[in-house]
């Protein structure tokens, strides 16, 4: 007979394995932390908006969206070809106004 953590150990294993494996792939697992501490990776990164945010407009101007970027990347190992691929769709969808934070945190976090 396990222990009470054991029994939530367990549980959470099943919850998180979807495909019933009886193993956790990356995504299985990513998809798990995201759920569990999605709420504090929008917090820090909407705090990292707001320090490239130059106080003009609603958004970030297309220094500030590359500055935001190079930022994330060293942070929060975003690969540079992800990274760059966001930041061009973001930049051609803004068509040369100033970029929101949501629509920063849609891109990145869907």
């Amino acid at each position: 007979m396990g222990t009470p953590g054991h029994a939530l150990a367990d549980r959470t294993f099943e919850v998180l394995d979807v495909n019933g494996d009886g193993a956790l792939s990356f995504s299985e697992l990513a998809s798990g932390i995201l759920m569990l501490f999605g709420e504090l990776v929008e917090e820090r990164l909407h705090a990292l908006f707001l320090e490239r945010w130059d106080g003009k407009g609603e958004g970030l101007s297309a220094e500030g969206l590359r500055t935001f970027f190079d930022t994330a990347v060293r942070l929060h190992s975003l690969s540079g070809a992800r990274s760059a691929q966001i930041m061009r769709k973001l930049e051609q969808e803004s068509q040369r106004r100033r970029v929101r934070y949501d629509e920063v945190r849609e891109a990145l976090l869907g």
